[in-house]
């Protein structure tokens, strides 16, 4: 594996350590609130105070990526969020790296050999306002090392079976991390039968490592006594998720996803298209290993678009990063053409200067807090919670401490990390307790193949740790109320202008200074 080092060179090496911090600023500045990366350090808060994944903390997905973060809490406490963000540098450093060394190997470029892992840099730090650690991120890594060990395959058995098993457990890894990673599994167990002899002792070696992974996520799982709870939160309500129409709280905003993604790299996806036509037309004008690598960025594409039309109606940005691999192929090939090559100058203005153009809309804000502004008037604003000091909350609680926390019934997990209090309940993800708590689902509750909560857990979980207060943007308390009196007469409202709370009666917010889960 650090022979591909030798195919990357040693500029680009150099400059990417450089490249991707300056990329990634905002995320180091400490300014953005992103939901998915929030909603992680919501669930890690739980477990930090003795809880148990899926059953005191509900989440619809897999545990891998939570236990990542929970890893980095445990290490460096309030600083957690900080340094998982300057380890994605790393980590993008390292895969860009591999990918440029996975490809070099096989000299398809002469002009311009470290291109591809700056086009893939590019790809996986832009736009600016979606720079969290997340799945789609996470599974690149693991996905490119199983297909380079598919095309290390030769005539010695033995390391073939060594290589299988490698990706076999890689690609139940890809799993572990996130669902969305059985395209990707399948794109490399495809490309193994289309490249590969397709013997079965080498699928038995495979089917071993993917068991392997697989078997020790579920003993960890098992061990810590939420097995259970995560089929049925974590398996069996995403299936619930993914075949539901879209209801309250799952506002995933499919087309400015799709715009912003776009308007960010329309001319490097232009290119990825244009550079796929150009091996299909020429395609056995190249030599055999060219061919091979070139059908497993094929299948890697295809894979990839195959899942963005599966989510067409929940896609989120993130799921676009999987196109950063083929399209670090593609593109280089493009540049290669000596017409292009020739005016390379122009051609990078072009394809950079936008991304790098929208920066803007931070550097225009102070760092601190983001400006509120209307969505309509302002593209990239739909994917990050917007913040304020104006916001009435804010105002509300400064210099205060709630006793028992905050709950809020909505998706807003930035809001706790922003404000610095933890969530007292299962309820960590306000959208599926919308639609499994029956009194809030509106009838989407027949539709479940997961159990529903019954009034019985939702009242205990109320009793055993009632929040200090309770934040209703959506003004659905009334309704919890009119179910559960003994609940309601427990709390008063408090209006903040349009946003308003319940606040918990014989309580007083404590005049103290708060120990913030996390520094931002």
């Amino acid at each position: 594996m650090v022979r591909l080092l030798s195919y990357v060179p040693g500029a680009v090496v150099i400059a990417l350590l450089v490249l991707i911090p300056v990329l990634r600023l905002p995320s180091l500045q400490g300014a953005l609130f992103t939901p998915e990366e929030s909603h992680y350090m919501v669930l890690v808060q739980r477990m930090v105070d003795g809880n148990t994944l899926y059953q005191d903390a509900w989440h619809a997905g897999t545990p891998f990526l939570v236990w990542v973060y929970y890893f980095f809490y445990i290490i460096f406490g309030k600083y957690s969020l900080l340094m998982i963000h300057i380890f994605t540098c790393i980590y993008i450093w390292i895969t860009a790296i591999f990918l440029n060394g996975l490809i070099g190997q096989y000299k398809p470029f002469q002009k311009l050999p470290g291109l591809p892992a700056i086009i893939f840099v590019f790809l996986t730090c832009l736009p600016w306002h979606s720079q969290e650690l997340n799945t789609s991120l996470a599974i690149i890594l693991p996905s490119l090392v199983a297909v380079w060990s598919i095309l290390e395959l030769g005539d010695r058995r033995r390391i073939n079976y060594r290589l299988m098993l490698r990706a076999g457990f890689l690609m139940g890894l890809i799993i572990l991390i996130a669902y969305k990673g059985i395209f990707i599994s399948l794109a490399i167990l495809l490309t193994y039968l289309i490249v590969g002899k397709g013997n079965l002792d080498e699928l038995f070696a495979f089917v071993g490592g993917l068991s392997i992974s697989i078997f020790l996520g579920l003993i960890l799982l098992f061990v810590n006594g939420n097995l259970d709870d995560f089929f049925e939160i974590g398996v069996l309500y995403y299936i619930d998720r993914a075949r539901l129409d879209i209801g309250e709280g799952y506002d995933y905003h499919v087309v400015e996803q799709i715009q912003s993604w776009f308007f960010t790299h329309g001319l490097l996806m232009l290119f990825l298209i244009f550079g796929w036509i150009h091996y299909r037309l020429k395609f056995f004008s190249y030599v055999a290993k060219i061919r091979t690598l070139e059908v497993s960025m094929s299948v890697w594409l295809f894979a990839t678009i195959f899942l963005l039309a599966s989510k067409w109606n929940q896609l989120q940005i993130d799921d676009f990063i999987l196109l950063a691999v083929p399209a670090s192929f593609y593109c280089s090939r493009i540049m290669e053409f000596k017409w292009l090559y020739r005016f390379r100058l122009f051609v990078f203005i072009l394809l950079f200067a936008w991304p790098l153009y929208q920066y803007r809309y931070y550097f225009s804000h102070k760092i601190e807090t983001l400006a509120t502004e209307p969505i309509s008037t302002v593209w990239t604003t739909y994917n990050w919670l917007e913040l304020s000091e104006s916001l009435p909350i804010k105002e509300y609680l400064k210099n205060d401490s709630v006793e028992g926390g905050i709950w809020i019934m909505d998706y807003q997990p930035a809001l706790y990390t922003w404000l610095g209090y933890p969530c007292p309940n299962k309820y960590t993800d306000f959208r599926i307790s919308a639609y499994k708590i029956p009194v809030l689902s509106k009838g989407q509750e027949e539709k479940l193949i997961s159990k529903l909560e019954t009034d019985r857990s939702f009242f205990l979980q109320f009793q055993s740790s009632p929040p200090g207060l309770i934040l209703d943007p959506r003004d659905q308390f009334v309704s919890l109320k009119d179910r559960y009196p003994s609940i309601g007469e427990k709390y008063e409202r408090v209006d903040l202008g349009n946003y308003p709370i319940y606040r918990r009666k014989n309580i007083t917010l404590k005049h103290e200074i708060r120990s913030n889960y996390i520094s931002r």
